[in-house]
């Protein structure tokens, strides 16, 4: 029988839904509007033009469950890695956990103080200084301004901040708005610490100073904390304990690798498209865009099953104006655990730049050393003169497909091997 004093969380049945389709019009005289046609049976005179023509049917109000009856007991000293697909509900989890809303049905009983570090910018008065919001949110979280005081230095020396901590956080970038907002919640002792994807925001460097930081604070104190990241290598490193959410509903609660792979999985059959890889980036600011990528076995086949050894032709597709200058394109390769395995880059690497001119591009990898099992792709787009890049995660789902030795059967695999399948002869 579990330790009641030994929980942290205790999530019962929790539901919680929303409402669809529009709620207000903005102004109490429109909403009055709306009501008395309503009332009287007449069209709602606010209605978007077309818009019951073109769905077909009347806004009923539809109703949406993003979580379905959750149900997890999270005992002190756990890191557990929230991992799912983008609409699975993880976010609605931590924001239910965090009492910024509170769930449609069933309970949650909390023993302690939580932090939560869910948005950039989240509990940050903009006009106030970063010394001014320490004392700030230090002060949300229930501490006196002597337990702040005694922290304060540590929270800043952590941040990096020491040049712009009196500097307005409206003048903050958001990478540095991050670097405050979890020095903050990792230093003022909660016993339960949330963090959403923010980190994804920061540079590399600093995300592995976090990790460092969470592991540190769970295993000194017995903390705990709860991770949401698409960063597979992340949460393997991090969590103790992985959770697997899909469409509301907790699919998977065991060690890190299964859910890993159990993520993996759920993923394989939606982004893996028979080799081609479209993409909507119509909002894009960059010049030229990647519009498609296309990956070709050594037969010249389009496919996503490649079989060990075997050359790869990964071709991408661009759209948008012409250029003033010349880009570089590169890809960077993982495992489905989230582990870099490669890199490639047209300029860095071949010394090939692209022109104004140039809407498609190639790269030839003439052997794949890869053990059986699922990987993906990044693709990366640098425009000269642009400070940023037109970036997509996991654009490329492919499988590896061993070979079994002709004499001997063996099968090569992630599982039971690592990734890289090395050529070998024995003498």
């Amino acid at each position: 029988m579990t330790d009641k004093s030994q929980i942290a969380i205790e999530i019962d049945r929790i539901s919680k839904e929303y409402r669809l389709g529009t709620i207000g019009h903005g102004t109490l005289y429109r909403d009055l509007q709306s009501w008395w046609a309503k009332l009287r049976g007449r069209p709602d005179p606010n209605a978007l033009v077309f818009e019951e023509a073109a769905s077909g049917k009347r806004n009923l109000n539809q109703r949406f469950k993003a979580l379905d009856e959750i149900s997890l007991t999270i005992n002190k000293g756990d890191i557990i890695g929230v991992i799912g697909r983008n609409g699975a509900g993880k976010s609605t989890l931590l924001k239910l956990l965090s009492r910024i809303s509170a769930p449609s049905s069933g309970e949650i009983r909390i023993n302690g103080r939580i932090a939560s570090l869910l948005e950039v910018g989240t509990g940050f008065h903009a006009e106030l200084t970063g010394r001014e919001n320490v004392y700030l949110n230090g002060t949300i979280l229930g501490m006196t301004k002597e337990e702040i005081d005694g922290k304060f230095d540590e929270i800043v020396a952590f941040s990096e901040l020491e040049k712009f901590i009196d500097t307005p956080v409206k003048r903050y970038s958001s990478g540095m708005t991050v670097r405050l907002a979890f020095s903050i919640a990792a230093h003022l002792e909660p016993e339960i610490l949330i963090v959403d994807e923010v980190l994804a925001v920061g540079d590399t460097s600093f995300r592995k100073k976090c990790i460092g930081k969470m592991q540190g604070i769970s295993r000194d104190h017995s903390r705990t904390i709860l991770f949401v990241s698409h960063d597979m290598g992340a949460i393997r490193n991090l969590c103790t304990r992985g959770v697997v959410l899909e469409k509301g509903r907790v699919i998977y609660d065991g060690d890190v690798e299964t859910a890993v792979k159990t993520y993996s999985d759920i993923n394989k059959d939606d982004e893996r498209k028979d080799g081609i890889f479209e993409f909507d980036n119509g909002n894009s600011k960059y010049p030229v865009r990647i519009a498609k990528a296309t990956l070709y076995n050594g037969k010249g086949e389009v496919t996503s099953r490649i079989e060990s050894m075997d050359s790869v032709v990964l071709s991408v597709d661009l759209d948008g104006e012409p250029l003033h200058g010349g880009f570089n394109m590169e890809w960077r390769l993982y495992s489905y655990r989230g582990e870099a395995l490669g890199y490639g880059s047209s300029y860095a690497l071949d010394a090939k730049v692209y022109g104004i001119d140039e809407r498609q591009i190639h790269c030839r990898i003439d052997s794949l050393p890869l053990a059986a099992g699922e990987y993906h792709m990044t693709l990366m787009l640098r425009v000269w003169g642009q400070e940023a890049w037109d970036y997509i995660e996991r654009a490329v789902i492919f499988e590896v497909i061993s070979t079994p030795h002709p004499e001997t059967g063996y099968e090569y695999t992630l599982e039971s091997a690592g990734p890289v399948s090395i050529t070998q002869k024995w003498y």
